[in-house]
C-alpha cells in the first residue's frame, strides 16, 4: 500500500548527507522535518581509566565498538545491558560533534538559523535528551563563559 503523497517524508539535503559519512557539515534544510545532532562529551575522569567505545567518524557516522569481552555495565546495581553485544554498530545521524567541539561550535552548525526559519514561518523546537549527567543542561544553557545552544 503506498503511502498518501502528503504524508510521504521529504528528501533533503541533509538526509543525503547523512547517507555520507564524509560529507561536510551542512545546515539544516527547510525542507527537513526533524534534523538529529549527537555530542559526544568528554570522558570523565573515572571513563578515562578505560578506552571509550564510541568512535565519531566524519561530522555523520558514530560507531560503537563494543569489544565481545567486555565486562558487562551495571547501573544502580542492575545489569543495564543483556543479551548478545555486537560490535562495531554503526550509526547515521544529520550531525555528529566529538568531544573537542564546544557550544558555540555546536550552536553555529545546529541553532544559528533557526530564528530566521522561524520568522520565514517554520515551526523550529530544540530539545536534548539523554542519560543524568550526558551534559544536555551544559549543551542548551551552557554556563556564563561558554553560553549553550539555546542562550
Amino acid at each position: 500500500m503506498a503511502m498518501p503523497e502528503n504524508r510521504k517524508r521529504p528528501t533533503t539535503d541533509t538526509a543525503q548527507s547523512a547517507r555520507n559519512p564524509t560529507a561536510p557539515d551542512n545546515p539544516p534544510s527547510p525542507g527537513a522535518r526533524v534534523n538529529v545532532a549527537v555530542r559526544v562529551r568528554p570522558l570523565s575522569e573515572h571513563e578515562s581509566k578505560t578506552s571509550s567505545i564510541i568512535r565519531v567518524v566524519g561530522h555523520n557516522c558514530l560507531v560503537f565498538e563494543v569489544k565481545a569481552e567486555a565486562e558487562p555495565f551495571y547501573s544502580q546495581g542492575q545489569r543495564a545491558c543483556g543479551g548478545l553485544v555486537k560490535p562495531n554498530q554503526t550509526f547515521m545521524f544529520d550531525h555528529v560533534f566529538d568531544e573537542d567541539k564546544n557550544n558555540e561550535y555546536i550552536f553555529e552548525h545546529t541553532t544559528k538559523e533557526m530564528p530566521t526559519s522561524f520568522f520565514d514561518g517554520c515551526n523550529i523546537f530544540v530539545f536534548a535528551y539523554g542519560a543524568t549527567g550526558a551534559g544536555k543542561t551544559f549543551t542548551i544553557l551552557g554556563p556564563e563563559e561558554c553560553p549553550g545552544v539555546a542562550s
